[in-house]
């Protein structure tokens, strides 16, 4: 055998334990799971098969695995979780977010099991875990187990409100109400406290505090907080980070810091990907915001024609088209309600006025005062809202709705005789 065939062969063998490393290797770890992507917009579908092609360690895997979640591909999310967390028995977080996914799955043995784990390594969140814990007991209907765990949660308004809940639930009407008084002090745009209260109230036929209640019921327009407000933003967070919600979360960042052009860059960009409705209006937003109507009009109607119309893409129509403004001003009229309509009859008022149609400019006057109350009275602001809901009535005696939010407004500054 000549130094040549030797110097080959010695390559060759190099090669093959070298291949032979990798195939090991390869096997060793399984592949990570791929669902099918068609109904995903590409460039997240890109994005997701990039990351399942890297996947090496336990943070690479979890990766992916909040990936699947952000997309609603749980069983592979929990999957990739579940591999993380072999690969990091030690991790916390990893075990935190194996047990939230398998929860996703309906597994909640299981998911306690891990929520019970990452409490021993030492979790932060120790009490949310145990709120989840709490919650996955109530809904395999172990209320013993589920009480035990939501007191481990301490002073987690979600747990106490559980306890309140199961309190009632057991007869024990006192000491839930207690807890449910503290509850809406402590919390007093919160509505769950106050819809217990009222429960409470009707049980022991107390007319008079069940419609105290029943009234603060509908003026707590949030819930209370709980763990699971985390998670919702943990998600979000991460969705926005792909595909077309990066590149439209990147141009909401580059208006507000008045780089307009560099935002129709990207949304153009995430638009290529895939058509949006939601990119659309953005881009006629910042078209408009450059001053570059004629570019406004082609966006609105194919936006208009693809998704359908509301009354904002016809009241940005109008303004486009100010020769046609009163037609797609009046379409979109019939479209609008709530706060956000107040611009909208504030431009038909003036357009009927200036056409000289009094009776009309008075009914829109009344609309846009309407709105403009309603939203101070969200806000809080009876006084502005009872000035502006009075100014409607006056244009508009006809207005039943005006009358009833202006009662409301009464109602809300104490002023009950006003109300009635």
């Amino acid at each position: 055998m000549t130094r040549l065939h030797v110097l080959l062969l010695g390559l060759l063998l190099a090669e093959t334990a070298v291949g032979g490393y990798l195939v090991v290797r390869r096997v060793g770890q399984p592949l990570p799971p791929m669902p099918d992507l068609t109904s995903v917009e590409p460039l997240t579908a890109r994005e997701i098969r990039e990351q399942a092609a890297k996947c090496r360690n336990a943070s690479e895997w979890q990766k992916l695995g909040e990936m699947y979640l952000a997309t609603g591909f749980f069983p592979e999310a929990e999957a990739c979780l579940r591999y993380a967390a072999t690969l990091a028995p030690g991790d916390a977080s990893v075990a935190f977010q194996h047990a939230f996914a398998l929860e996703r799955l309906g597994k909640l043995p299981e998911a306690n099991s891990q929520y019970e784990s990452a409490i021993r390594l030492g979790h932060p969140r120790a009490a949310d875990c145990w709120y989840y814990i709490g919650k996955n007991h109530l809904r395999l209907e172990q209320e013993k187990p589920a009480a035990a765990a939501f007191k481990q949660a301490g002073n987690l308004p979600g747990a106490r409100f559980e306890l309140a809940l199961l309190e009632a639930r057991a007869g024990r009407t006192e000491q839930a109400q207690n807890e449910a008084r503290r509850l809406a002090e402590a919390h007093p745009n919160a509505y769950p406290p106050a819809g217990l209260l009222h429960r409470l109230a009707l049980f022991r036929n107390d007319e008079a505090a069940a419609d105290l209640w029943a009234d603060q019921f509908v003026r707590r327009p949030r819930p209370l907080p709980t763990p699971l407000d985390t998670e919702v933003d943990w998600i979000f967070g991460v969705a926005n980070q792909l595909g077309q919600n990066r590149l439209f979360g990147e141009a909401a960042a580059d208006v507000r810091a008045g780089q307009l052009a560099s935002a129709l860059g990207r949304l153009l960009s995430a638009q290529e990907a895939r058509w949006e409705p939601k990119i659309a209006d953005r881009m006629t937003e910042v078209v408009l915001a450059l001053n570059r109507p004629d570019e406004a009009a082609p966006i609105l109607l194919e936006t208009i024609d693809r998704a359908g119309p509301s009354f904002e893409r016809l009241w940005q129509l109008g303004k486009v088209r100010p020769a046609q403004a009163l037609e797609y001003w009046e379409r979109a009229a019939r479209l609008a309600s709530g706060p956000q309509a107040c611009g909208l009859w504030g431009d038909l008022a003036k357009r009927h006025q200036q056409a000289g149609n009094e009776s009309q400019a008075r009914m829109c006057q009344a609309r846009q005062e309407l709105a403009a109350g309603v939203a101070e009275l969200e806000a809080g602001k009876s006084s502005e809202a009872t000035a502006a809901l009075e100014r409607a009535v006056k244009a508009d005696p006809q207005l039943a709705h005006a009358w009833f939010y202006l009662g409301e407004a009464h109602r809300a500054a104490n002023r009950k005789s006003q109300a009635r």
